[in-house]
């Protein structure tokens, strides 16, 4: 992936910015593609705050994303 490839020929102590932001953008892809490649679903089902009946989806944060793959790699014996 070009983006690892750059981020490690970054100089960390003068692009501490840049290297923060590269890391999380490597991260969040690869978690994305192991998801479409394990058809897990980026998406949860919420409750409408101002009306319990209605229901919407929305996108998953990335905190979500991890750990939706640990689960799937955990059930799946991919990590002990």
């Amino acid at each position: 992936m070009q983006i690892f490839d750059e981020l490690k020929r970054l100089d960390i102590e003068r692009f501490r910015n840049a290297c923060s932001v590269l890391l999380r953008v490597f991260i969040e892809s690869s978690v994305d593609d192991f998801c479409q490649k394990n058809t897990i679903t980026l998406t949860v089902l919420e409750v409408n705050k101002e009306d319990a009946n209605r229901t919407y989806r929305r996108s998953m944060s990335l905190r979500e994303k991890i750990g939706a793959v640990t689960s799937h790699m955990e059930e799946n014996g991919l990590v002990v």
